[in-house]
């Protein structure tokens, strides 16, 4: 009987090892959980009238619902999405504003984006640099308390991004991104936004960024903006869900477009070569689609830019891409 029991035991044990190995490398934790309190998050202000000034965002918020973006190491998928759930959030209308007269800087979801860094100073100046890309209704602010950020938030340095969706007493719903995802990451934020904020449709990413802003549109002076068509068919090239066949669809799909509409070669070819000079061509789809864009790299080589244009969100501070 003693040796049953035991055996029953050791198969108990066993069974859980194998489901705490299955769960424990995708299970990441970063700040407060949903239900949880959001403590005091002290910034210094980076852009603006009040650039320079200390503030505390959750007295800020206090009484109203808020969105915080942790930015803990600074890429090119992960400004993108940031950018343009921002954006979105920022124009969100309060459920308890609907009906009130109230000026439209104070019936807004309030917004605010942390960056986190070993170098306060090389953060700052970067901020400067690239602050047209900023929206003037969210509030950007650096840490002073290093990439650790603030102790009592518990995040977790080892993730790009760390996203809170808070009612005004607790945090909703909570976002510890490895990889972010503008695609793959995007809808489950919109929605928990528009939750907060009374209900409602969630948009699709094409409705809201028809022209793929988030992920990598084109800057100001830089040449035409990608179509619609263009980003669709890039979005599912690079998608980390794609499997092999798909990703070969989707390059040939492409491709005959930029035949039909040669105008593109030369866009393809600059997010291509910034993809790739900027070391973190891994961050992009599934190894068979960073073959696909090594490929084009050399491909539409006549078309590329002669060097990088400024606005590069990756551009500074180096020692965060």
């Amino acid at each position: 009987m003693r040796v049953i029991t035991l055996l029953l035991i050791l198969v108990s044990l066993a069974a859980c090892g194998r489901v705490d190995a299955q769960e424990t490398p995708e299970t990441v934790f970063s700040g407060p959980q949903a239900g949880e309190a959001v403590p005091p998050l002290t910034v210094e202000i980076l852009t603006g009238d009040q650039a320079g000034e200390t503030v505390d965002l959750r007295k800020r918020f206090e009484g109203k619902p808020s969105v915080i973006f942790f930015i803990h190491q600074l890429t090119r998928p992960g400004f993108g999405l940031m950018r343009t759930i921002t954006d979105f959030a920022s124009q969100r209308t309060l459920a308890s504003n609907r009906s009130k007269e109230t000026p439209a800087s104070e019936d807004k979801l309030p917004v605010g984006v942390v960056f986190l860094t070993a170098d306060k100073t090389e953060t700052i100046q970067w901020a400067s640099n690239v602050k047209r890309l900023f929206n003037e209704s969210v509030i950007y602010g650096v840490s002073p308390d290093g990439i650790e950020g603030p102790g009592a938030y518990g995040l977790n340095r080892h993730v790009i991004l760390t996203v809170l969706v808070c009612d005004p007493s607790k945090v909703v719903k909570n976002f510890a991104l490895v990889q972010p995802q503008l695609q793959a990451d995007g809808p489950a934020m919109l929605e928990a936004i528009v939750q907060v904020t009374g209900g409602g449709e969630v948009p699709s990413l094409d409705q809201l960024d028809p022209n793929g802003r988030g992920m990598m549109r084109q800057r100001s002076g830089a040449g035409p903006a990608m179509t619609p068509e263009l980003t669709q068919q890039l979005r599912g090239l690079i998608s980390k869900n794609a499997d092999e066949s798909q990703v070969k669809q989707r390059a040939e799909e492409l491709e005959k477009y930029l035949e039909q509409h040669p105008e593109g070669k030369k866009e393809i070819a600059r997010i291509v070569n910034t993809i790739i000079g900027s070391g973190k061509l891994e961050d992009y789809g599934t190894p068979a689609a960073q073959r696909i864009l090594m490929q084009w790299k050399e491909k539409y080589r006549d078309f590329a830019p002669s060097q990088n244009r400024g606005g590069d969100p990756n551009a500074k501070p180096q020692s965060r891409d």
